[in-house]
């Protein structure tokens, strides 16, 4: 079982979302904060990607041990 892409996905996703936030907590400091709303769409995509490469990964182990209860 190759989990490479689902991890990859993730790390993706976390990156983005450290970049999201410190997007946002910088412009929160600053007086002349022009665009918050684009960084806080992408902290949101990149929880939702993280939540939905998780799913994908409990499927892929649930299958996986499927195929273990069968051959076993």
């Amino acid at each position: 079982m190759d989990i490479g892409p689902t991890i990859s996905g993730i790390d993706a996703a976390s990156m983005l979302a450290d970049a999201s936030g410190a997007q946002l907590v910088a412009g929160s400091i600053s007086p002349d904060a022009q665009d918050l709303a684009t960084p806080a769409v992408n902290l949101t995509l990149a929880g939702v990607s993280i939540d939905v490469q998780a799913r994908v990964m409990q499927a892929q182990q649930d299958s996986f041990q499927s195929l273990l209860d069968v051959v076993a």
